[in-house]
């Protein structure tokens, strides 16, 4: 009997938007498309049915994986980030080179049609100057 490595059968995502982060659970067979709905279903959970996200559908929302770009002249050797969108929506997770635990993140479609940048808060940038004081 053959063991199956559950981390790649069944790989979750920390799925991020601003200062909220959202945990999926998926298969490694499941579509963008279903990863969408999960997606969705969390928000509604989180937010309950008051929220912004009511509205949302997931022909709404685009969900994208960061990739790292070498270091270059023009970015003084530190490496940046540009983010590669997931789809077409019937692209599975094993399909689209996602592994476990990978961050992605999810934009919305404005009112006028137009998607948003992926945004995430960074919490460190806020932290680094600050004064610890131990008595």
């Amino acid at each position: 009997m053959s063991a199956v490595d559950i981390r790649q059968s069944s790989p979750y995502f920390r799925v991020k938007r601003g200062v909220l982060t959202l945990f999926i659970s998926t298969h490694a067979n499941d579509s963008i498309h279903s990863v969408k709905l999960k997606v969705l279903a969390a928000l509604e959970e989180y937010c309950g049915e008051e929220s912004a996200f009511k509205e949302l559908t997931e022909k709404h929302i685009r969900l994208l994986a960061e990739q790292a770009t070498a270091p270059t002249s023009t970015n003084s050797g530190s490496s940046s980030s540009s983010f590669r969108l997931l789809e077409p929506d019937n692209l599975t997770i094993k399909d689209s080179e996602l592994v476990d635990d990978q961050i992605l993140y999810f934009t919305i479609q404005r009112a006028d049609g137009a998607w948003e940048e992926p945004f995430v808060a960074d919490y460190d940038a806020d932290t680094q100057d600050m004064d610890v004081v131990v008595s």
